[in-house]
């Protein structure tokens, strides 16, 4: 209980060698014996659990735009690659009579073009998305220097 250490616990809490505790007070416990406890509790959770990783910065709006129009990047390869397997199924087409040939060509031309619609699609919420976040970040700038041009009172 909180009132009283027990002798053979009270040199680990408080390190004196006297039965008494708290300076000379029977039966109170000091703030060092109270410091004491806690941080060796926490070194042993720590030990136990191991201590928790630094976190790192989160990252900058002018990060994140870079990001997203890195991804735009990419959906813009997709599409031309995808523009190209058209093309050669467009040619295997004109060179084809009517029939079951031709139907299989043409329907793997339009899963092709679905694909392309929806990448197109993407990269255009992206385009979206990164000229929000610009005009965000020039909202920070404008109201930064603001800041910095006209003194507080």
């Amino acid at each position: 209980e909180c009132g009283a250490c027990l002798y053979k616990y009270f040199r680990l809490c408080c390190g004196r060698a006297s039965g008494e505790l708290g300076g000379g007070l029977p039966g109170r416990r000091d703030s060092c014996c109270r410091y004491r406890e806690r941080h060796r509790s926490a070194a042993a959770m720590n030990r136990f659990f191991g201590k928790a990783k630094p976190k790192a910065p989160p990252p900058s709006l002018t990060d994140c735009i870079g990001t997203v129009d890195s991804r735009a990047e990419s959906i813009d390869k997709k599409i031309a690659r995808l523009d190209a397997e058209l093309v050669k199924y467009k040619d295997q087409m004109k060179k084809m009579r009517e029939g079951p040939a031709k139907n299989t060509v043409k329907q793997k031309a339009l899963r092709v073009l679905k694909q392309k619609r929806m990448y197109e699609q993407q990269r255009d919420n992206l385009s979206q998305q990164s000229f929000n976040m610009e005009q965000a970040n020039y909202t920070i700038q404008a109201l930064k220097d603001t800041k910095t041009t006209v003194p507080v009172y």
